[in-house]
């Protein structure tokens, strides 16, 4: 972009002879702005830092402004720009009418839809139109986009010293309209700045009209890049962008180079800028930031807490037990406090916060994290002091605990990059999973502690992988009670790459490829427990051998079977499932002409099945726990018996079935239900083998509700 000043007569030039006159910008503003860090040592004047905060102020204008008294450096009174000033300093000033720096915008079209484009604004540029100045560059800017000049709005006006993503409607009722979506939550937004390292690596903080959510993504020093998902209450006064900066600086985190809020005065303009529009309007996308938007000095230190490696020892509360749940606790039988009605008020108390147990005997070893999702009180942590008082250090340790466990697999990412990486209870991390995706890390928070553990975790799993993407999703309720849309996934840490909101990943699996979608809250696409059961699958079957998959979800099973020759029949009553299993075949390079598709009920299919005499060499059985089906309401419980008799009688001699089942509240074993489905299908069990998730899901003795998957190979005669 070209650097021009704009002069009275409508033309552009220095020495030109021209009276300058602003354009967008008010007289009589106000500037509160801190001194940076430069290094060892401060070495620029504080007329330098007026200067950077005004560029539409000229030297003399400037000098003029110490002059007349107008600066103030920690509230007193400067009058010589050339004394250097300490880091630090705030500077507070009153500037009036400037020549406002502006140039012909080089800027390209980034995404368009109905009425509207989204353009990377430069910074230097007005951020806001002046439609009875010829030379505005925002009209400039309409003309470059081939788009009428004529009500060309942009939906947020933002500072002449921003940049980044830019949203422009091509009308200003579109543009009001647009707007209003944007602070209503209907189109929904998210932001990324830079501003000093907060102590916590994800947070929430009420401002005037708004709600505020940050997440570190990256830190460097005394900065941070925080990505910020904004609620907004009611239309902000000043525009988004503006609204954004506010809630910010009421957050105490002004945006570096938010000149007007606190903010430290950097080169470079304000750092906030879009990160990604979705949700509506055909809005799925995402700009990332540039490395080069980092400031080039320190700005400011990094905090105490952060030199120190380890922060401060936390407050244990003391949570009343009943003697039951306490022996149960001590013997390791279950990690779970269940309300009883001997338990204590956990009132008042933060999720994820340390609490010792409490017998009645008195004061017991066993120390746990609040929750209260649900009936579930608090959830095993320790039987030592110091791993409750210094929480945070101990979930770093015991996420490298669980990543060095899954040495093997991280040794083998050419060939498998989907696996579990922590396992909840059973990795000493309760209310929380994580899943490496390829190049992303996805936390899902099943518990309220799990709230209060999840900085720490995002922080060691940075660490351990500084360009790995971390999402994260809360699912705490059954799909089955939620009430309309279910959770998303958000960014925590973008990483070294940036996956688009709503976007599809392929991951690998034993060097086949699979495509998941690590955004969706509750189904990515992709069971990697079954890992160890695709490979046995692959070993039971051969060239020309014909298998069934029912409830065949996106047809993992059937993509690790053709790969060893095996044609399919695939049951699903979703079409987008069978549509995803076809896309993975081609992902593949494999043939779907030996596959069939079926979108139907797994029961109406058996039945037609048996009455055609059809057989199988090998069966695979993996249904939910409950769905609705064509007809009647599917349940694990009651329907299963009567859906593996009809299998049985598919089954060839000596053919192979996997039997899978998730129920956390089963009343019969696995093997046991298998073997009346064969007796009620005139069949005897031959064989049964164990048929578990793989070694990156460890189990807790007892604790079904950690992991309710359980499965087995069996043969008939």
């Amino acid at each position: 972009m070209r650097s021009l000043r704009r002069c009275r007569c409508g033309g552009a030039g220095e020495g030109a002879g021209c009276e300058p006159t602003p354009m967008g910008e008010k007289m009589g503003k106000s500037l509160t702005f801190l001194v940076p860090m430069e290094g060892e040592e401060q070495r620029t004047p504080v007329g330098q830092w007026v200067q950077r905060a005004w560029p539409q102020g000229t030297g003399e204008q400037v000098e003029a402004l110490f002059a007349s008294g107008a600066v103030q450096v920690d509230g007193a009174t400067w009058f010589k720009a050339d004394q250097v000033v300490r880091f630090g300093a705030k500077v507070d000033v009153e500037v009036g009418e400037g020549e406002e720096v502006y140039g012909l915008p080089e800027a390209e079209a980034l995404l368009w839809g109905d009425g509207w484009v989204v353009v990377e604004k430069p910074v230097g540029m007005a951020g806001a139109i002046n439609p009875e100045d010829p030379m505005d560059p925002v009209l400039f800017l309409a003309d470059m986009l081939g788009v009428d000049r004529e009500g060309f709005t942009p939906v947020w006006e933002a500072p002449s010293n921003a940049g980044g993503p830019w949203l422009l409607a091509t009308g200003a009722s579109r543009a009001e309209e647009l707007e209003a979506k944007l602070w209503q939550g209907e189109v929904q937004q998210t932001w990324v700045a830079i501003v000093p390292r907060p102590l916590h690596a994800a947070g929430v903080w009420e401002a005037s009209g708004a709600k505020v959510s940050y997440a570190v993504t990256m830190t460097w020093e005394g900065l941070a890049e925080v990505q910020l998902s904004v609620e907004f209450g009611k239309a902000p006064e000043r525009g988004i962008y503006q609204g954004v900066l506010e809630a910010l600086a009421q957050g105490g985190s002004p945006a570096l180079g938010d000149v007007e809020r606190g903010g430290y005065a950097v080169e470079g303009g304000v750092r906030l800028r879009l990160g990604a529009l979705y949700g509506g309007e055909d809005f799925a996308n995402s700009w990332p930031s540039l490395r080069s938007w980092r400031p080039s000095i320190p700005v400011c230190p990094t905090p105490q807490a952060f030199k120190k490696g380890v922060k401060a020892a936390a407050k244990v509360g003391k949570l009343e037990v009943s003697g039951k749940s306490l022996e149960f606790l001590e013997a390791g039988k279950h990690p779970w406090v269940l309300r009883d009605r001997n338990t204590g008020s956990i009132e008042g108390m933060e999720a994820g916060a340390p609490v010792r147990l409490v017998g009645p005997k008195g004061p017991s070893k066993v120390y746990a994290l609040v929750d209260g999702t649900g009936e579930i009180v608090a959830r095993y942590w320790s039987d030592e002091a110091e791993a409750a008082e210094k929480i945070d250090e101990e979930v770093g340790l015991r996420v490298d605990e669980a990543v060095a466990k899954r040495g093997g697999l991280y040794r083998e990412l050419g060939k498998t990059d989907v696996f579990r990486v922590v396992h909840g209870e059973a990795d000493g991390l309760p209310g929380l999973l994580v899943d490496q995706m390829g190049s992303v890390m996805r936390v899902t928070i099943t518990g309220r502690c799990g709230r209060g553990l999840a900085p720490a975790v995002y922080e060691a799993l940075a660490v351990h992988d500084r360009d790995a993407m971390i999402l994260s999703v809360e699912h705490m309720r059954d799909v089955r009670e939620a009430e309309g849309k279910l959770p998303q996934a958000e960014v925590v840490r973008r990483g070294g790459g940036y996956l688009k909101a709503g976007g599809s990943l392929v991951v690998k699996e034993s060097g086949l490829k699979y495509r998941v979608e690590p955004w969706e809250g509750i189904d990515v696409g992709f069971f990697a427990d079954q890992r160890d059961n695709r490979l046995e699958a692959q070993r039971r079957a051969g060239v020309g051998q014909r298998w069934l998959n029912l409830f065949c979800h996106t047809g993992a099973f059937s993509v690790a079977l053709a790969k060893v020759g095996a044609a399919t029949v695939n049951v699903d009553l979703s079409k987008r499932y069978l549509r995803w299993l076809d896309e993975n075949l081609e992902l593949n390079g494999l043939s779907l002409e030996e596959h069939q598709n079926e979108a139907m009920d797994a029961r109406d299919y058996l039945k037609q099945a048996v009455d055609a005499g059809e057989l199988f060499d090998g069966i695979i059985v993996d249904p939910p726990t409950a769905a609705a089906g064509s007809g009647a309401f599917w349940s694990v419980r009651r329907d299963y018996q009567a859906v593996l008799a009809d299998c049985f009688e598919l089954l060839k001699s000596r053919g192979s079935m996997l039997v899978c089942r998730n129920d956390r509240k089963r009343n019969v074993e696995l093997k046991e239900l298998v073997q009346a489905a064969a007796r009620d299908a005139g069949r005897r069990v031959a064989d049964w083998q164990e048929a578990g998730p793989g070694k990156d899901y460890p189990r807790l003795k007892g604790f079904v509700e950690g992991d309710s998957f359980e499965g087995g190979w069996v043969r008939c005669d």
